[in-house]
């Protein structure tokens, strides 16, 4: 009988958690005490060390209390729940909570135990239950159920809250540092995917003429990596690399290198990442041409146009569209990793390389005697006062006001290297995570030193300062140039890229003639008739075909001080033109839910099931799809979480029908371009 209880259960687990299922199908003999006994209400608890696992008066009560007390239940939350006992508080949510359940119990024994004496298989099986039992178990499911403003509800048992605090705090705090994470890299995805999109597909016929990061695997094996970073501090120390600067390979990252430079050290790579202008002012130096540039292939385009010594693309994993690049090239995606900040990047590029020893320095990650940067950067005269406001002791305010105000954003204090409190914010308190997670995840198998000299105090480092980090970590010089030179790539391997690269341009002006279809279909004799908003459309595409406005184009230049007077006085008008066809959109759908519901639904379900199909067509579009991919995700997210209520059919109704339209009015002229552009190269190459 245990043994059925315990293989239904295991079905369950195996349909998304394999892992789990296979330690627990392992386990032979088990390990600790355990007991059953009854609560006095009559309730059957599991007892592991003499210590109760539910409450042991009234299990079944408490579990209720418990889930009534949750802040959040809602279909967009998800609930964590520490520690499994005999299932009560399992049970009580899978029956009324609406959002996501992820249950950690970190004994194995103990899950193997419950699995065998209860059938949970009712609740286990159903789609928002997730059950795990280690940390990257529950990363790997926190990414599958999460989503953009998600809330979060945490839930401890008494027993690990009595017995195991410390720890039970810990993977609290780790959760909750992961739904900050998440939330931010979405959020980050959100705003800048479009743009970055754009700007990788425009850089296509810059990336098929210059070789990958990985022509470089494992080059320079063993050999230490100094990473330059632009903080305050990097005025202090960067003269004592002079010394050693053949022993080991220099990175610096793009807002760095004008300070390096002009304390005479010329790196071997710098590191662009940034979709800014600054990007390439920060490069465009007379010493780039003996430098070598590692370009995330989303950057401003004239970075690569450029005359360094050599450019190296890195197809960064954080833009859907660099990721996608990479893949059809036949790019190793742990090879391309990134993670919020260029010196990570860095790092990452280095330990591609082969690197296993790495010294930061300006990685101060706050502000370190009231700067923010090293004075040789652009944004060198940027101080903080002690009211955390955010000037700059030069007279052009308005210039950089806006990066300014990005600065004074959110401020915080973060424990310093000498474990004092210093002024920092909530972004760079992002970074120091991502820093400390590597130096928990990589820090057994290679050097991490952090000779910043201020700055925060990262977890996982070695803090020692830069003079003797290089006299305890460098060896013989490194024949930087000689390795490069044997590296380089012939003439036919880049025609072989082109060919891959135009064939995959050549499928998406085909996906999207096939997508076209069902669009013309849906907008035309669908939303534009029903909803009576012809004329509104007749206008934009008029007023887009007259001004020869690319949509895609626009949306991307975001930043209007690149914009001519002409252009942005256009830009406003076609936005103006746009929001009051979402204005008249809206308001007859609002009209038909109220007078016509019978004809509201019958648009709904057209909208959405052509909508599913459009999908399914142009998920294999990676420039309509991961230009739109915020759009996409929503949609998916609206229909996912549908609860049946009078505000989420308007409100899916609305987001479906405008996104079939917006699609609607945008065409792949930028693609075509590209093709012709990639096609001249080969006829002058």
């Amino acid at each position: 009988m245990a043994q059925n209880i315990l293989e239904k259960n295991l079905r369950c687990i195996s349909a998304y958690n394999r892992e789990l299922e296979k330690k627990l199908s392992d386990i032979t003999e088990l390990e600790g005490n355990f007991e059953l006994k009854y609560a006095k209400s009559g309730d059957a608890v599991l007892y592991k060390d003499n210590f109760p696992t539910d409450e042991a008066v009234d299990p079944v009560w408490d579990a209720i209390e418990q889930c009534k007390k949750l802040k959040f239940n809602i279909k967009r939350s998800i609930t964590f729940v520490i520690g499994l006992g005999l299932g009560y508080r399992l049970k009580e949510l899978a029956g009324r909570y609406k959002g996501k359940i992820i249950i950690y119990e970190p004994d194995i024994n103990h899950l193997r135990v419950v699995l065998e004496l209860v059938d949970l298989s009712e609740f286990l099986q159903k789609d928002n239950v997730k059950l795990v039992n280690s940390y990257s178990e529950l990363e790997n499911i926190y990414q599958s159920v999460f989503f953009i403003h998600y809330k979060l509800n945490v839930l401890c048992s008494d027993y690990y809250l009595t017995n195991h605090a410390p720890e039970s705090a810990q993977i609290t705090d780790r959760l909750e540092d992961l739904h900050s994470v998440y939330e931010s890299n979405y959020r980050n995805l959100f705003l800048k995917n479009r743009a970055w999109t754009d700007l990788m597909f425009n850089n296509i016929p810059y990336i098929a003429g210059n070789p990958d990061l990985d022509i470089l695997k494992d080059k320079f094996k063993g050999k230490t990596a100094v990473i330059i970073a632009a903080g305050p501090s990097l005025d202090k120390n960067i003269k004592d690399l002079k010394p050693y600067r053949d022993k080991v390979i220099v990175f610096c990252v793009g807002t760095a290198l004008k300070t390096a430079v002009r304390h005479g050290i010329i790196p071997d790579f710098a590191v662009a990442v940034e979709a800014f202008k600054s990007t390439y002012t920060n490069l465009d130096l007379p010493e780039t041409a003996d430098i070598n540039l590692i370009i995330n292939t989303r950057v401003f385009p004239d970075v690569y146009r450029l005359k360094p010594a050599r450019i190296f693309n890195y197809h960064g994993q954080n833009s859907p569209a660099s990721k996608w690049l990479g893949q059809i090239l036949g790019k190793s995606p742990g090879l391309y990793k990134e993670a919020g900040t260029v010196s990570l990047t860095a790092f990452y590029a280095a330990k591609a390389m082969g690197c296993d020893k790495f010294i930061f320095i300006g990685q101060d990650l706050a502000y370190t005697e009231n700067r923010f940067y090293s004075r040789g950067t652009i944004f060198g005269n940027y101080v903080v006062d002690s009211s955390k406001t955010v000037k700059n002791e030069t007279d052009n305010q308005a210039e950089i006001e806006p990066h300014a105000n990005f600065m004074a954003r959110d401020m915080l204090y973060v424990k310093g290297v000498q474990q004092e409190k210093i002024l920092s914010s909530a972004t760079l308190l992002l970074f120091i995570k991502y820093f400390e997670e590597i130096g928990e995840k990589l820090g057994p198998e290679v050097k991490l030193v952090n000779a910043t000299e201020g700055g925060a105090y990262l977890e996982g480092f070695e803090h020692i300062t830069l003079a003797k980090a290089l006299e305890k970590y460098t060896g013989e010089p490194v024949p930087v140039e000689y390795i490069l030179k044997k590296s380089d790539i012939k003439a036919g391997d880049y025609a072989k890229r082109e060919k891959i690269i135009l064939d995959a341009m050549s499928g998406i002006i085909k996906n999207y003639r096939k997508a076209r279809t069902i669009l013309a279909d849906t907008c035309e004799n669908e939303v534009i008739k029903r909803f009576g908003i012809k004329d509104n459309i007749e206008k934009i595409l008029e007023y887009k075909e007259k001004h020869n406005i690319n949509l895609l184009d626009f949306k991307r230049r975001k930043d209007r001080k690149s914009l001519t007077s002409d252009e942005k006085e256009t830009l406003d008008t076609f936005v103006q033109i746009r929001r009051e066809y979402g204005k008249k959109c809206k308001k007859e759908i609002e009209h038909l839910f109220y007078n016509d519901f019978d004809s509201f639904s019958q648009n709904l379900k057209i909208v959405k099931d052509n909508y599913i199909k459009l999908e399914q067509i142009l998920s294999r579009n990676p420039y309509l799809y991961n230009f739109y991919f915020d759009m996409f995700l929503i949609s998916d997210y609206l229909i996912k979480d549908f609860d049946g209520t009078e505000g989420c059919l308007k409100c899916i109704s609305n987001y479906l029908n405008s996104f079939m339209v917006f699609l609607y009015i945008t065409d792949i002229e930028p693609i075509k371009n590209i093709v012709n552009e990639l096609e001249s190269q080969k006829q002058y190459a």
